[in-house]
Protein backbone atom coordinates (compact mmCIF):
# COMPACT_ATOMS: atom_id res chain seq x y z
CA UNK A 1 0.00 0.00 0.00
CA UNK A 2 1.06 3.51 -0.77
CA UNK A 3 -0.48 6.43 0.82
CA UNK A 4 0.72 10.01 -0.31
CA UNK A 5 -0.89 13.33 1.08
CA UNK A 6 -4.11 12.31 2.63
CA UNK A 7 -5.73 12.00 6.18
CA UNK A 8 -6.96 8.69 6.97
CA UNK A 9 -8.17 5.47 8.98
CA UNK A 10 -6.57 1.78 8.60
CA UNK A 11 -8.85 -0.56 9.97
CA UNK A 12 -9.25 -4.22 10.37
CA UNK A 13 -6.80 -5.17 7.82
CA UNK A 14 -4.37 -7.82 7.09
CA UNK A 15 -1.00 -7.19 5.13
CA UNK A 16 1.36 -9.80 4.77
CA UNK A 17 3.60 -11.33 1.99
CA UNK A 18 4.16 -8.07 -0.13
CA UNK A 19 7.55 -6.07 -1.07
CA UNK A 20 8.92 -2.91 -2.15
CA UNK A 21 12.05 -0.83 -1.95
CA UNK A 22 10.56 1.24 1.17
CA UNK A 23 7.74 -0.04 3.13
CA UNK A 24 7.26 -3.36 2.65
CA UNK A 25 3.69 -3.31 3.85
CA UNK A 26 3.07 0.10 3.56
CA UNK A 27 4.58 3.82 2.17
CA UNK A 28 3.04 6.58 3.82
CA UNK A 29 3.89 9.91 2.69
CA UNK A 30 3.04 13.26 3.70
CA UNK A 31 0.07 12.09 5.34
CA UNK A 32 -2.22 12.09 8.75
CA UNK A 33 -2.73 8.27 9.21
CA UNK A 34 -4.27 5.69 11.54
CA UNK A 35 -3.90 1.74 11.80
CA UNK A 36 -6.49 0.37 13.92
CA UNK A 37 -7.29 -3.10 15.01
CA UNK A 38 -4.46 -4.24 12.20
CA UNK A 39 -1.79 -7.26 11.72
CA UNK A 40 1.06 -6.42 9.46
CA UNK A 41 3.09 -9.63 9.02
CA UNK A 42 6.03 -11.06 6.03
CA UNK A 43 6.44 -8.13 4.81
CA UNK A 44 10.09 -7.46 2.75
CA UNK A 45 11.50 -3.71 2.07
CA UNK A 46 14.90 -4.27 -0.02
CA UNK A 47 15.64 -0.45 2.26
CA UNK A 48 13.88 0.29 4.51
CA UNK A 49 10.70 -0.10 6.93
CA UNK A 50 10.10 -3.85 6.90
CA UNK A 51 6.34 -3.58 7.53
CA UNK A 52 6.26 0.29 7.90
CA UNK A 53 8.30 3.34 5.86
CA UNK A 54 6.45 6.72 7.57
CA UNK A 55 7.11 10.36 6.47
CA UNK A 56 4.19 11.82 7.76
CA UNK A 57 1.46 11.39 11.47
CA UNK A 58 0.78 7.72 12.40
CA UNK A 59 -1.22 6.57 15.35
CA UNK A 60 -0.94 2.76 15.29
CA UNK A 61 -3.81 1.39 18.42
CA UNK A 62 -4.48 -2.28 19.05
CA UNK A 63 -2.07 -3.88 16.33
CA UNK A 64 0.01 -6.46 15.71
CA UNK A 65 3.48 -5.81 13.52
CA UNK A 66 5.69 -9.22 13.30
CA UNK A 67 8.02 -10.87 11.05
CA UNK A 68 8.60 -8.37 9.02
CA UNK A 69 12.26 -7.44 7.07
CA UNK A 70 14.48 -4.54 5.99
CA UNK A 71 17.31 -4.84 4.19
CA UNK A 72 18.67 -1.41 6.08
CA UNK A 73 16.92 0.22 8.77
CA UNK A 74 13.76 -0.42 10.49
CA UNK A 75 12.56 -4.25 10.87
CA UNK A 76 9.41 -3.28 11.74
CA UNK A 77 8.76 0.25 11.40
CA UNK A 78 11.03 3.44 9.76
CA UNK A 79 9.86 7.03 10.78
CA UNK A 80 11.54 9.57 9.12
CA UNK A 81 10.87 13.60 8.58
CA UNK A 82 11.28 16.05 10.89
CA UNK A 83 8.18 17.60 12.52
CA UNK A 84 5.52 14.48 12.86
CA UNK A 85 3.65 12.92 15.64
CA UNK A 86 4.05 9.01 15.63
CA UNK A 87 2.53 7.09 18.95
CA UNK A 88 1.82 3.22 19.06
CA UNK A 89 -0.92 2.58 21.24
CA UNK A 90 -1.70 -1.18 23.24
CA UNK A 91 0.56 -2.71 19.75
CA UNK A 92 3.18 -5.36 19.68
CA UNK A 93 6.11 -4.94 17.39
CA UNK A 94 7.73 -8.47 17.10
CA UNK A 95 10.16 -10.94 15.71
CA UNK A 96 11.24 -8.03 13.02
CA UNK A 97 14.40 -8.38 11.61
CA UNK A 98 16.87 -5.49 10.18
CA UNK A 99 20.16 -5.83 8.38
CA UNK A 100 21.32 -2.41 9.93
CA UNK A 101 19.84 -0.30 12.62
CA UNK A 102 16.42 -0.51 14.33
CA UNK A 103 15.09 -4.06 14.37
CA UNK A 104 11.88 -3.38 15.75
CA UNK A 105 11.97 0.36 14.92
CA UNK A 106 14.38 2.90 13.55
CA UNK A 107 13.44 6.67 14.52
CA UNK A 108 15.75 9.02 12.70
CA UNK A 109 14.29 12.61 12.59
CA UNK A 110 12.78 15.09 14.93
CA UNK A 111 9.36 14.05 15.34
CA UNK A 112 8.04 13.18 18.99
CA UNK A 113 7.57 9.44 18.92
CA UNK A 114 4.77 7.68 22.11
CA UNK A 115 5.16 3.76 22.86
CA UNK A 116 2.19 2.96 25.04
CA UNK A 117 1.31 0.16 26.44
CA UNK A 118 3.28 -1.25 23.66
CA UNK A 119 5.24 -4.23 23.43
CA UNK A 120 8.96 -4.44 21.54
CA UNK A 121 10.16 -8.45 21.71
CA UNK A 122 12.48 -10.58 20.25
CA UNK A 123 13.55 -7.81 17.11
CA UNK A 124 16.75 -7.89 16.11
CA UNK A 125 19.34 -6.15 13.87
CA UNK A 126 22.58 -6.24 12.87
CA UNK A 127 24.04 -2.95 13.78
CA UNK A 128 22.75 -0.74 16.41
CA UNK A 129 19.23 -0.92 18.58
CA UNK A 130 18.01 -4.72 18.37
CA UNK A 131 14.46 -3.02 19.59
CA UNK A 132 14.64 0.42 18.88
CA UNK A 133 16.99 3.08 17.10
CA UNK A 134 16.46 6.67 18.48
CA UNK A 135 18.24 9.20 16.87
CA UNK A 136 17.51 12.96 16.41
CA UNK A 137 14.09 12.33 18.20
CA UNK A 138 12.90 15.95 19.92
CA UNK A 139 10.92 13.38 22.05
CA UNK A 140 10.93 9.57 23.07
CA UNK A 141 8.01 8.72 25.78
CA UNK A 142 7.82 4.67 26.35
CA UNK A 143 5.04 4.27 29.28
CA UNK A 144 3.62 1.42 30.34
CA UNK A 145 5.76 -1.02 27.82
CA UNK A 146 7.73 -3.93 27.26
CA UNK A 147 11.08 -3.71 25.63
CA UNK A 148 11.79 -7.47 25.49
CA UNK A 149 14.41 -10.46 24.13
CA UNK A 150 15.64 -8.25 21.42
CA UNK A 151 19.45 -8.54 19.88
CA UNK A 152 21.35 -5.74 18.04
CA UNK A 153 25.28 -4.92 18.29
CA UNK A 154 25.10 -1.32 20.66
CA UNK A 155 22.21 -1.02 22.09
CA UNK A 156 20.05 -4.75 22.51
CA UNK A 157 17.30 -2.88 23.22
CA UNK A 158 17.74 0.49 22.63
CA UNK A 159 20.15 2.36 21.21
CA UNK A 160 19.60 6.30 21.77
CA UNK A 161 21.66 9.16 20.37
CA UNK A 162 21.47 12.98 19.45
CA UNK A 163 24.30 13.18 17.05
CA UNK A 164 24.39 15.52 14.20
CA UNK A 165 21.79 17.89 16.10
CA UNK A 166 22.29 21.04 18.89
CA UNK A 167 20.41 20.53 21.30
CA UNK A 168 19.69 17.21 23.41
CA UNK A 169 16.58 15.04 22.77
CA UNK A 170 14.50 13.97 25.64
CA UNK A 171 14.10 10.09 26.30
CA UNK A 172 11.20 9.12 28.96
CA UNK A 173 10.80 5.77 30.47
CA UNK A 174 8.12 5.33 33.32
CA UNK A 175 6.24 2.25 34.23
CA UNK A 176 8.21 -0.13 31.69
CA UNK A 177 9.83 -3.63 31.71
CA UNK A 178 13.33 -3.35 29.83
CA UNK A 179 14.22 -6.96 30.18
CA UNK A 180 16.60 -9.69 28.54
CA UNK A 181 17.84 -8.37 25.73
CA UNK A 182 21.11 -8.87 24.32
CA UNK A 183 24.23 -7.07 22.68
CA UNK A 184 27.13 -8.58 21.20
CA UNK A 185 29.00 -5.27 21.90
CA UNK A 186 27.65 -2.59 24.24
CA UNK A 187 24.42 -1.58 26.11
CA UNK A 188 22.36 -4.72 26.15
CA UNK A 189 19.34 -2.98 28.07
CA UNK A 190 20.50 0.67 26.69
CA UNK A 191 23.35 2.42 24.79
CA UNK A 192 22.86 6.02 25.03
CA UNK A 193 25.68 8.51 23.07
CA UNK A 194 25.90 12.37 22.54
CA UNK A 195 23.79 14.44 24.20
CA UNK A 196 20.67 12.56 25.21
CA UNK A 197 18.67 13.34 28.21
CA UNK A 198 17.02 10.24 30.07
CA UNK A 199 14.16 10.26 32.73
CA UNK A 200 13.98 6.50 34.50
CA UNK A 201 11.03 6.10 36.54
CA UNK A 202 8.64 3.31 38.33
CA UNK A 203 10.89 0.58 35.90
CA UNK A 204 12.68 -2.71 35.36
CA UNK A 205 15.85 -3.24 33.84
CA UNK A 206 16.57 -6.83 34.61
CA UNK A 207 18.53 -9.77 33.06
CA UNK A 208 19.75 -7.74 29.97
CA UNK A 209 23.29 -9.43 28.91
CA UNK A 210 26.18 -7.58 26.96
CA UNK A 211 28.86 -9.70 25.48
CA UNK A 212 31.53 -6.38 25.64
CA UNK A 213 33.11 -5.35 28.84
CA UNK A 214 33.38 -1.76 30.34
CA UNK A 215 36.60 -1.21 32.84
CA UNK A 216 36.20 -4.93 32.57
CA UNK A 217 33.15 -5.49 33.36
CA UNK A 218 30.56 -7.41 31.66
CA UNK A 219 27.27 -6.69 34.02
CA UNK A 220 28.12 -2.58 33.56
CA UNK A 221 27.87 -2.51 30.07
CA UNK A 222 24.59 -3.65 29.99
CA UNK A 223 23.08 -0.25 30.61
CA UNK A 224 26.29 2.21 28.65
CA UNK A 225 26.45 5.76 28.44
CA UNK A 226 29.08 7.56 26.01
CA UNK A 227 29.14 11.46 26.08
CA UNK A 228 31.53 11.96 23.45
CA UNK A 229 31.08 15.60 21.83
CA UNK A 230 27.64 16.69 24.65
CA UNK A 231 26.71 15.70 27.91
CA UNK A 232 24.46 13.05 28.59
CA UNK A 233 22.23 13.49 31.23
CA UNK A 234 20.67 10.39 33.22
CA UNK A 235 18.04 10.89 35.42
CA UNK A 236 16.90 7.43 37.64
CA UNK A 237 14.51 6.96 40.23
CA UNK A 238 12.13 4.16 41.64
CA UNK A 239 13.69 2.26 39.34
CA UNK A 240 14.51 -1.78 39.71
CA UNK A 241 18.21 -1.52 37.78
CA UNK A 242 19.97 -5.17 38.37
CA UNK A 243 23.47 -4.90 39.60
CA UNK A 244 23.02 -1.38 40.66
CA UNK A 245 24.47 2.38 39.61
CA UNK A 246 28.21 0.65 40.47
CA UNK A 247 28.05 -2.92 38.78
CA UNK A 248 25.18 -2.29 36.35
CA UNK A 249 26.16 0.98 34.33
CA UNK A 250 28.89 2.47 32.48
CA UNK A 251 28.71 6.36 32.37
CA UNK A 252 31.61 6.97 30.13
CA UNK A 253 32.82 10.45 29.52
CA UNK A 254 31.11 13.66 29.56
CA UNK A 255 27.89 12.83 31.69
CA UNK A 256 25.69 14.42 34.42
CA UNK A 257 23.52 11.31 36.35
CA UNK A 258 21.22 11.67 38.95
CA UNK A 259 20.50 8.41 40.77
CA UNK A 260 17.69 8.72 42.94
CA UNK A 261 17.41 6.77 46.81
CA UNK A 262 14.72 4.71 45.70
CA UNK A 263 16.20 2.39 43.36
CA UNK A 264 16.32 -1.29 44.14
CA UNK A 265 18.37 -4.22 42.97
CA UNK A 266 16.35 -7.04 43.37
CA UNK A 267 15.12 -10.20 41.12
CA UNK A 268 11.31 -8.63 40.12
CA UNK A 269 9.96 -12.46 39.98
CA UNK A 270 8.90 -12.05 36.76
CA UNK A 271 5.80 -14.80 36.02
CA UNK A 272 7.80 -16.74 33.29
CA UNK A 273 10.76 -15.74 31.43
CA UNK A 274 11.18 -18.67 29.31
CA UNK A 275 7.95 -18.04 27.65
CA UNK A 276 8.49 -14.39 27.76
CA UNK A 277 5.92 -13.38 29.93
CA UNK A 278 7.03 -10.64 32.07
CA UNK A 279 4.18 -9.99 34.34
CA UNK A 280 4.99 -9.92 37.81
CA UNK A 281 4.55 -12.56 40.28
CA UNK A 282 1.84 -12.18 43.26
CA UNK A 283 5.25 -12.41 45.84
CA UNK A 284 6.93 -9.81 43.71
CA UNK A 285 9.29 -7.43 45.30
CA UNK A 286 8.63 -4.63 42.97
CA UNK A 287 4.73 -4.51 43.82
CA UNK A 288 3.72 -1.30 45.22
CA UNK A 289 7.06 0.20 45.16
CA UNK A 290 6.45 2.91 42.58
CA UNK A 291 7.07 6.50 43.08
CA UNK A 292 4.25 7.43 45.84
CA UNK A 293 3.25 10.70 44.04
CA UNK A 294 4.23 9.72 40.50
CA UNK A 295 2.59 13.24 39.26
CA UNK A 296 4.24 15.15 41.18
CA UNK A 297 1.73 17.07 42.38
CA UNK A 298 2.18 17.04 46.61
CA UNK A 299 -0.74 14.46 46.97
CA UNK A 300 0.38 10.91 47.47
CA UNK A 301 -1.22 7.81 46.15
CA UNK A 302 -3.40 7.24 49.11
CA UNK A 303 -6.06 9.60 47.83
CA UNK A 304 -4.67 10.79 44.57
CA UNK A 305 -5.76 8.08 41.84
CA UNK A 306 -3.13 9.54 38.84
CA UNK A 307 -0.75 7.40 41.59
CA UNK A 308 -2.34 4.43 41.73
CA UNK A 309 -2.72 1.20 40.07
CA UNK A 310 -6.25 0.15 38.42
CA UNK A 311 -6.71 -2.04 41.05
CA UNK A 312 -6.46 1.04 43.50
CA UNK A 313 -2.92 -0.06 45.45
CA UNK A 314 -0.02 1.95 45.02
CA UNK A 315 1.82 1.71 42.17
CA UNK A 316 3.91 -1.05 41.13
CA UNK A 317 7.87 -0.76 39.33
Amino acid sequence: ISIDGVTATLEKLKIFNNTSTDGGGINISDSDIKIDNSVIYNNTASDDGGAINVVGNLNIINSSIFSNIAGSDGGGIHIIGAGYKISLTKTNVNNNKSHAMGGGLAVLVDSEVVLDESVINSNSSSQEGGGLYVSKSSKFEIKKSEISNNSGSDGGGLYLSASGIEENIIVTITNSTISNNNSSAMGAAAYITSGVTTNISNSIFWGNKSSATCNSSYTKSNFYTLGQSKTNIINIDYTDFENGKDNGACFDQLHDLTWGNNNINIDPLFYDVDNKDYRLKLVSPVIDKGNPDFDGDGTSWLTDTDDQDPDGSRMDL
